[in-house]
C-alpha cells in the first residue's frame, strides 16, 4: 500500500484543508464581497498609478524596460510596439514622475501574472492576479507546514485569522497597489520556519527534519526576500523573525546558528545585487534604443529602493511637538533649501515641490527632482534628524513610547470572515496582552509560543522607526497571533484538565 490508513487520513485532511483555504478566499473577489474598506494605508504612495502599467507594454512585447510611449496605442502586439518606435520616437520616454527613478522596479513583472494566467491586455494590466495567487499561495504554504509539523488546529486557526484580517484582504483584493507584501511575505517566512520553531504539540510525535531543512529555509529565504524586495521594500523586516529562529534553534550549535544567519544575510545581499544589475543592463538597453531612434534618454540617477532619511525626517511628525517635523515632502524641502540656494546659485530652486523646472534633457521630458539637485541632500537629512536625537534623547524616547502605545492598541479587528458572516472584535485587549503573554509563555516553558509570537513582531518596525500614522500600525499582526497563541494555550489546558480528571476517576 502506498499510504496506511492513518497517513492516507491525513493526506486527506491536508488537501480538504487546501481546497477550502482556496474556496475562502475566492469568496472574496466577488464583486459584491464584504470587505471593510476602512483599513488601509494612506501614508505613502506604493504604486505610482497610472504610469507603472504603462511601461508593461514595451516590455512584454520587446523586451525594453524601462520605456514608455504618450502616443496612442492602438493594438496589443508586437507589430504595434514596433510601429510606435518608428512612428512616434519622440513620444518615447524612460521614466514618469519618479516611477522608475525612485526604486521597487520589479512591480512592473507582476504584470506577467495578469498578462499569461488571464490573457489580459499589456496596455492597461492590473496587478491585483499577482498580489491575490501570492495571499492565497501563502495561506496554503502555512497550512501545509503546520500540517507537516503536526500542528493541524493550530494551522487552521492561524489561517483563519490572518486569512479574514481586515486591512489585507482590502490591500489584496480591492487596492491595486503593492502594501499587501508585507503580511503575504511574513505568513511565507512563516511557513518555511514553523517546522523549526519547536518541539512537537503535546500528546504528538514530532517529525524528523533533514539535517539540510535550515540551510535550505536560510537560502530560500533570502532569494524569496531579496524578490519581494524588488516590489516592496517594507518586507524585509520580516526577515528579523527568520534570523530569531536561527538563533533559537534547540540542539544546534552557536557556530551553526551564526552560519546560518550568515548564510541567510549574504545570499540576501548576493541575489539583491544580482536583481540590481539586470535592472541596469536593461536600463542601458533601453538608453541605446533611445539614442539609436535619435531621442535624449534619462541621464539623471536612479536608486536601488526608497530613501531612509527622507522618510525618518517626515516619520518623526506623528508625535513631534517640538521640533516641526511633519509627515511633509515639502517641510524637508524648506528645511534643506538654503544650502541648496547657497551651493547652486545659478539654479532657480523652488521648495515648494518636488519637480523643478530644469530638467536632464533638453525636450524637458525628465525634470530634476528636488532630491536630485544635490547628493549631499540626504546627509544634511540625515544630520538634522540624528542631531535632533541625540541632543534631545527623551523627546525621542517620548515619541518611541507612543508608537509602541499605537501599535499595541491601534489595531485591526480580530475577526474571523466568511461570506457576509463577519465576526469580529475592535478590543485593543490582544494586543496589550502581548507583552504579558510573552512573560507567561516564557515562565511556562512554552517556547514553541514564544518563537511564534516574536516571529510576528518584526512586521511592526516600520510604524515603530519610521510612521506609525495614516494606517502604517496596520501591517501589525502581533494582537492576531496573541489571539491565537492564547486560545491555543487554553486549550491545551483545558485538554489536559480533563486528561487529568478522567486519570482520577
Amino acid at each position: 500500500m502506498l499510504f496506511g490508513a492513518r497517513n492516507g487520513r491525513r493526506l486527506v485532511v491536508l488537501l480538504f484543508g487546501m481546497w477550502m483555504v482556496v474556496s475562502w478566499q475566492r469568496q472574496f473577489t466577488r464583486p459584491d464581497a464584504h470587505i471593510d474598506k476602512t483599513y488601509r494605508v494612506w501614508a505613502a504612495t506604493g504604486l505610482n498609478k497610472p504610469w507603472e502599467a504603462q511601461f508593461f507594454f514595451f516590455l512584454y512585447h520587446l523586451g525594453i524596460y524601462p520605456l514608455k510611449t504618450d502616443a496612442p496605442i492602438l493594438k496589443d502586439t508586437r507589430n504595434e510596439a514596433e510601429r510606435l518606435l518608428r512612428a512616434a520616437p519622440e513620444k518615447l520616454k524612460q521614466d514618469e514622475w519618479v516611477t522608475f527613478r525612485s526604486g521597487d522596479r520589479g512591480r512592473v513583472y507582476l504584470f506577467y501574472f495578469d498578462k499569461i494566467v488571464n490573457g489580459a491586455s499589456a496596455i492597461n494590466p492590473t496587478l491585483k492576479p499577482a498580489h491575490i495567487f501570492a495571499w492565497r499561495l501563502a495561506l496554503c504554504a502555512l497550512w501545509f507546514a503546520a500540517w507537516w509539523s503536526r500542528r493541524p488546529w493550530l494551522g487552521a486557526a492561524l489561517v483563519i485569522a490572518l486569512g479574514s484580517n481586515p486591512f489585507q484582504l482590502n490591500v489584496v483584493y480591492n487596492d491595486e497597489n503593492v502594501f499587501g507584501w508585507s503580511i503575504t511575505a511574513m505568513v511565507l517566512v512563516l511557513a518555511i520556519h514553523l517546522p523549526l520553531m519547536g518541539t512537537a504539540p503535546e500528546g504528538g510525535h514530532r517529525r524528523r527534519l533533514s539535517v539540510a531543512y535550515p540551510w535550505i529555509a536560510a537560502f530560500g529565504t533570502a532569494i524569496l526576500m531579496a524578490t519581494i524586495r524588488n516590489v516592496r521594500s517594507e518586507p524585509m523586516v520580516v526577515m528579523g523573525g527568520a534570523v530569531f529562529v536561527y538563533l533559537t534553534l534547540s540542539r544546534t550549535s552557536w557556530v551553526k546558528r551564526a552560519l546560518l544567519v550568515i548564510a541567510l544575510v549574504t545570499t540576501f545581499s548576493l541575489t539583491t545585487r544580482a536583481y540590481a544589475y539586470q535592472i541596469h543592463r536593461k536600463f542601458e538597453q533601453a538608453q541605446k534604443v533611445l539614442v539609436d531612434l535619435g531621442q535624449e534618454p534619462y541621464t539623471g540617477p536612479y536608486r536601488a529602493y526608497h530613501e531612509f532619511w527622507h522618510a525618518l525626517y517626515c516619520g518623526l511628525g506623528d508625535f513631534d511637538t517640538k521640533y516641526g517635523y511633519e509627515w511633509n515632502d515639502l517641510k524637508v524641502y524648506r528645511f534643506v533649501y538654503p544650502s541648496l540656494q547657497r551651493w547652486h546659485p545659478e539654479l532657480e530652486i523652488n521648495p515648494n515641490r518636488a519637480p523643478q523646472s530644469f530638467t536632464y534633457d533638453k525636450a524637458k521630458k525628465y525634470p530634476v527632482y528636488y532630491g536630485e539637485i544635490d547628493e549631499r541632500y540626504h546627509d544634511l537629512v540625515k544630520a538634522k534628524v540624528l542631531g535632533d536625537i541625540k541632543n534631545d534623547p527623551r523627546w525621542y524616547a517620548d515619541i518611541i513610547k507612543q508608537r509602541i502605545w499605537r501599535i499595541l492598541t491601534e489595531t485591526t479587528p480580530v475577526t474571523i470572515a466568511y461570506g457576509d458572516l463577519d465576526l469580529q472584535t475592535k478590543s485593543p485587549l490582544f494586543g496589550l496582552l502581548a507583552v504579558p503573554l510573552l512573560g507567561f509563555l516564557a515562565w511556562t516553558r512554552r517556547w514553541f509560543y514564544a518563537r511564534l509570537l516574536l516571529f510576528s513582531a518584526p512586521l511592526a518596525a516600520p510604524a515603530l522607526i519610521i510612521y506609525s500614522d495614516r494606517g502604517m500600525a496596520n501591517y501589525s499582526c502581533i494582537h492576531i497571533f496573541s489571539a491565537v497563541i492564547m486560545t491555543a494555550v487554553f486549550a491545551t489546558g483545558l485538554r489536559e484538565w480533563a486528561a487529568r480528571r478522567r486519570a482520577r476517576a
